[in-house]
């Protein structure tokens, strides 16, 4: 069973991959050297490549049960000197020979530039792909793949971070130990010098086998090529179109802190709700918008994969907590918004509470506290959602009052909703 939720694999990052170190007192031996100089030189005489690479995940989400599998796309093409495809699930890179064109699909924007006579790894890496390659499990194997296609010299770089590269498997495989992070295996097709997987073996022994920010267990983590062709592809592969919805930006960050500032939504009445909501032993009800009424809402729209929302969900709990207690007239959502590729709800709940159980999250206090699933993003998308966390606060009367994008403080967000609670009682004096 694979479950496609490219941003939680993103988070094994920090526990699998490290910096670059020096190479003093690195151990290469002879025969390494000579085999990662034969894949760089079978690559760099490529005038065309493409893989049907891929990621996948193996995680332990509870003592006792079987792991899950996740998969998420890491695939290229390259045509020399200047047309290249790379679908990095959450980053999506297309350039036509006279166009440069990065797609961010979780946020629906993209961003255009002019495509480079020759393109390199440092141009391609810029902005989102870059922040992937380096924060994310496809981040080293796709940027090794990446680096013996595109950059001047791969060696060199592999070479800077290595603490040890000897050859296994009667001469098929590169066993590569960087001076930070985990040992990657290089699987190398002896005919041809390409690589056809690459395996990072995690080390139970010193923590990087749990992913920090929600304590799931990393049982095995690996990249494979798929079907390698190096005939010229055919003319579509590198056409540029534009995702349907999506927005052109010039800079994320600035388009992510106006959004914060000047949300569309705020002052206008709450687009209709209507939720699956989480229930004891397996079961869901529905919750809609007529179920809310004449109560202050927070739907906080958050993910097992995202890191900075279960860093914010703690405060949101003790929210819950404190208002269940004094009886307040209050709602908060919390809003998951992880998919499921193959629509696989269970396998969702089942991922969704664990990461609960294992962070000590009390989101579920009915009537205060309920958890929903957004697996399909309707609810998000009706309220705009674009990046995560992202906090709605709606008043008794059902009109949006406050949009947080980002991390915020609990005193911010208790402050208002206190405000809003204090407003709906004045009124109905």
């Amino acid at each position: 069973m694979s479950i496609a939720r490219p941003s939680l694999i993103l988070l094994v990052a920090a526990a699998v991959f490290g910096g670059a170190a020096s190479t003093r007192g690195a151990n290469i031996s002879p025969q390494a050297k000579e085999l990662l100089g034969a894949v760089a030189k079978a690559y760099k005489a490529l005038p065309s490549y493409s893989d049907e690479g891929k990621i996948t995940l193996r995680t332990l989400v509870a003592p006792g049960k079987p792991p899950v599998e996740q998969t998420v796309a890491a695939r290229v093409a390259v045509e020399r000197p200047n047309k290249v495809n790379i679908d990095a699930g959450l980053v999506k890179i297309v350039s036509d020979g006279k166009v440069l064109r990065t797609i961010v699909p979780p946020l629906t924007m993209y961003r255009d530039q002019p495509a480079p006579a020759t393109l390199t790894l440092d141009q391609i890496a810029d902005g989102p792909l870059g922040a992937l390659q380096y924060s994310g499990p496809q981040g080293r194997p796709l940027a090794i793949v990446l680096g013996f296609l595109l950059a001047d010299d791969p060696v060199k770089g592999l070479l800077s971070d290595a603490a040890a590269i000897t050859v296994v498997d009667g001469g098929k495989t590169l066993k590569y130990e960087p001076q930070v992070g985990s040992v990657l295996q290089l699987h190398i097709n002896p005919e041809n010098k390409l690589i056809t997987r690459i395996d990072v073996r995690v080390d139970a022994k010193s923590g990087e086998h749990l992913v920090p920010s929600s304590g799931l267990e990393v049982q095995s983590l690996a990249w494979t090529a798929g079907t390698i062709s190096t005939k010229p592809a055919v003319k579509t592969a590198f056409d540029l179109i534009k995702p349907d919805g999506y927005k052109e930006i010039a800079a994320l960050a600035k388009d992510v802190a106006k959004k914060k500032a000047e949300h569309e939504l705020i002052g206008k009445p709450a687009p209709e709700l209507s939720l699956n909501i989480l229930e004891a032993a397996g079961k869901t009800r529905k919750v809609t918008t007529k179920d809310l009424v004449g109560k202050v809402v927070m739907i906080d729209f958050w993910a097992t994969w995202c890191g900075p929302c279960l860093v914010e969900l703690p405060d949101v709990a003790a929210m819950i907590g404190d208002y269940a207690k004094a009886n307040k007239p209050v709602v908060v959502v919390a809003l998951s918004i992880d998919q499921s590729e193959d629509g696989d709800q269970a396998e969702l709940r089942k991922i969704v509470e664990a990461t609960m159980e294992k962070k000590g999250l009390k989101l579920q206090v009915p009537p205060v506290g309920i958890v929903g699933l957004d697996p399909a993003q309707i609810v998000a998308k009706a309220y705009d959602v674009q990046a995560i966390p992202q906090l709605v606060i709606i008043d008794a009367k059902g009109i949006v009052r406050h949009v947080h994008i980002g991390v915020t403080e609990r005193d911010v967000l208790a402050g208002e909703v206190d405000a809003l609670i204090a407003e709906a009682a004045k009124a109905s004096k």
